[in-house]
């Protein structure tokens, strides 16, 4: 079965998410950095998977936002 580069790189970053997150809040540019993936190619990812209704959105809770 072929994933696309953004199917893995999706995958590598919530996998990254679950390892690591503590329920708080993570900057994409620290799972961009530990996974090696662009941290612009991310922020459109993320997005995707925002509107997927895959992640939720902490916006308003959190002080860290999916900004560059």
């Amino acid at each position: 079965m072929n994933l696309s580069k953004r199917s893995r790189y999706g995958i590598r970053a919530l996998i990254d998410l679950a390892q690591v997150g503590d329920g708080g809040c993570t900057q994409l540019s620290d799972i961009a950095a530990r996974n090696h993936i662009s941290a612009k190619y991310l922020v459109h990812i993320f997005i995707a998977l925002l509107k997927a209704w895959i992640l939720g959105n902490r916006r308003f809770r959190c002080p860290v936002t999916f900004s560059m």
